[in-house]
């Protein structure tokens, strides 16, 4: 194996484990709240909690296009999507969690087996998860080609969610 490859299958176990390791530890946490403290408090930190898994599901979804799009451009190595379905069959996540990730996947595994372009990946969709269809034309319109605008405007949009969330914050 060449060491291109390999660096390639390192990051992308690096990255299913960045993708999978926040969720565990805010789902923990959410579960390990104190039955002893007082209502008010307890439906405080509840709030936090769950306004910070929102920010994770935010911040996967956006992963999952941006992994997508590496896809569509060339760029992710066949391995990696050896790596995304060993850590998904060990993820203990329930199937609601879960599901941000089984588009990704399938659409993974489509282009493992056959060579995908843009138009595959709107066929995909369109088939299999119809709610994506006008976020993937979107994106698909203004970046096709300009990769790299599309990654800077998923960090900016990031950004200024967790900005504004922060703001919100008491």
């Amino acid at each position: 194996m060449r060491w291109g490859a390999l660096l390639k299958l390192a990051l992308g176990a690096v990255a299913m484990q960045v993708y999978c390791a926040p969720l565990r530890v805010l789902k923990r946490e959410y579960v390990n709240v104190d039955a002893n403290e007082v209502v008010e408090q307890q439906r405080r930190q509840e709030e936090r909690l769950y306004e910070q898994y929102q920010d994770v599901l935010f911040l996967r979804m956006w992963l999952m296009f941006a992994v997508t799009l590496y896809a569509l451009s060339g760029v992710v190595a066949k391995q990696v999507v050896v790596v995304i379905h060993v850590a998904r069959s060990v993820s203990d996540e329930p199937p609601i969690v879960a599901m941000p990730s089984s588009s990704l996947l399938s659409v993974l595994y489509y282009w493992k087996e056959h060579h995908i372009e843009s138009r595959h990946l709107k066929q995909f969709f369109q088939q299999h998860d119809a709610q994506f269809v006008p976020l993937v034309n979107r994106l698909l319109e203004e970046y096709t080609g300009n990769e790299r605008l599309l990654y800077a405007r998923i960090r900016r949009l990031y950004r200024d969610k967790k900005t504004s969330a922060h703001l919100k914050t008491p």
